[in-house]
């Protein structure tokens, strides 16, 4: 029995090492043409909006008529053309494109649509995954016959919706900018943002109200324009103006009284408050 219990739990490892590495998004061209349309456009929003993303790659590809230089030429402009949107809409974005050109020989014409393409490939954030160590497969006692259970861990995206829904405020973790700057740490906008853009995409009565906070020394400026730059990135994926509002301020409602550099960490942020559900 002992046993059995062992090799039911190694059974489970790879259902729970759930997550995905890409998600990939084909925009389709009519012939000779790179320039994006308004429904090409609201695909890459919603695409972008569903997924946490790391990076973006960009795979420009063209039909297997004309010249091969013409080719590649027109493969890149329509990859570097959605590089442009994208950075648009999610400045920090980091991109990647390739030109393709024509790859694909010996197609039928009825295959050339499918052809003249970029692909999006984003490169998804790592969800957590499931390690269970010898030490956590505990064979049954049979004095008292317990059995230590595994217990998957929550993904930060599960936690984020969860804590959002059931409190009327939270801190958006990770989310950290350069000093005296509104501009995020490295250039890196924190995955929660997206699960927050997510979240509001798919419940459209959520309002909220962005409240940015500086350490320290008293910058109401700062704070608010800090808790604009979530606005404005919110504001590119999509969500409407109508459903949020920002106001900093300053260094007045500190989580923790300032002793060390953590402290001071802790009470430079920005808060989500719940209007409405």
């Amino acid at each position: 029995m002992p046993n059995l219990i062992k090799y039911f739990l190694l059974l489970l490892l790879p259902v729970l090492n759930f997550g995905q590495q890409i998600k990939v998004l084909s925009i389709y061209y009519p012939s000779n043409v790179y320039q994006l349309n308004i429904e090409q456009k609201q695909s890459i929003d919603s695409f972008l909006t569903a997924h946490a993303f790391e990076s973006i790659e960009l795979i420009g590809h063209a039909d297997t008529v004309g010249n091969l230089k013409a080719n590649l030429k027109i493969s890149s402009q329509r990859a570097k053309q959605i590089e442009t949107y994208i950075h648009s809409q999610i400045s920090t974005a980091t991109i990647k494109t390739l030109a393709h050109g024509e790859k694909q020989k010996n197609n039928f014409q009825s295959d050339l649509t499918k052809q003249r393409r970029v692909d999006i490939i984003l490169q998804l954030t790592t969800i957590e995954t499931i390690e269970i160590s010898q030490e956590e497969i505990v064979e049954v006692n049979p004095k008292n016959d317990i059995t230590k259970l595994v217990v998957p861990k929550i993904s930060r995206k599960q936690k984020f919706k969860d804590d959002l829904l059931s409190q009327d405020k939270i801190v958006v973790e990770n989310l950290l900018f350069e000093p005296g700057k509104t501009t995020f740490l490295y250039d890196k906008i924190p995955n929660e943002l997206y699960y927050l853009a997510d979240l509001m995409d798919s419940i459209q009565s959520m309002e909220i109200k962005i409240e940015g906070h500086v350490c320290c020394v008293d910058d109401k400026k700062l704070s608010a324009d800090r808790a604009k730059s979530v606005y404005l990135f919110l504001r590119g994926v999509g969500i409407d103006k109508r459903r949020m509002e920002y106001e900093g301020f300053s260094n007045e409602r500190p989580l923790v009284e300032e002793k060390t550099a953590e402290d001071q960490q802790k009470n430079r942020r920005v808060e989500i408050l719940v209007t409405k559900r």
